[in-house]
């Protein structure tokens, strides 16, 4: 279970992509607490995975490491094994999908995508103004990060990258990513990510009644 917005989502779908796993995808829009839905995660939460034994993955933290224990091995290594940079890779992929996500994804998602399909009130705008200046505090923060190495936790793709990535290309989706003002590195590296196969079916989610921005799918920007 997912919905095409969802940074998290992403994330799981990404990996089901990467390591080949076979899978159903069900789009489930979770801000309207189906019943059915909530019987299996009483969060009300995507991604949810369910293995065919019936055993339920309720959070995308514990889906992504399922996956790398059991897939792992078929591809290259998303975390590295050494302490240091595993703590590294770790962190930077919670920076994202904990603060980043509060401060900045999650506000967008809400006011500018949610809402609109909810139809109960009107976006925040002092919201969005709040998501926006956090915005560019993360992105001098990620220049940061890419001013020593081509990566966000060192010289090859690791979990760090696919996570930042998937936050980003909801940002980039709902026109949030001001590509020409911002730093070379950042667009290399975004360029480079979203070039992944596994990015492919993702940047091809559209979704009813909003248009995304006109680069979210291409490679040039």
């Amino acid at each position: 279970y997912h919905y095409p917005l969802c940074p998290f989502s992403r994330k799981i779908r990404f990996l089901i992509a990467y390591f080949g796993i076979p899978s159903v995808l069900i789009e489930e829009r979770f801000w309207e607490r189906r019943q059915s839905f909530l019987k299996l995660s009483p969060a009300c939460t995507v991604p949810l995975v369910i293995r065919k034994d019936g055993l339920i993955f309720p959070h995308s933290g514990l889906i992504t490491d399922y996956f790398i224990e059991i897939y792992g091995k078929t591809r290259e290594e998303l975390i590295p094994k050494d302490l240091k940079g595993k703590i590294k890779t770790k962190s930077i992929a919670l920076w994202f999908d904990e603060k980043f996500f509060d401060e900045v994804s999650k506000i967008f998602l809400y006011e500018k995508a949610i809402h609109t399909f909810k139809g109960d009130e009107m976006p925040d705008v002092n919201a969005i103004s709040i998501a926006r200046y956090n915005l560019q505090i993360h992105i001098e923060f990620l220049d940061f990060l890419l001013s020593e190495n081509a990566f966000l936790a060192g010289e090859s793709l690791t979990i760090a990258d696919i996570v930042a990535g998937c936050h980003i290309s909801v940002l980039d989706y709902l026109c949030e990513i001001k590509w020409s003002i911002l730093p070379n590195s950042i667009k290399e590296w975004y360029s480079i990510v979203k070039s992944k196969l596994e990015f492919k079916d993702i940047l091809s989610d559209t979704i009813p009644n909003i248009k995304p921005s006109i680069t979210y799918a291409s490679l040039d920007f």
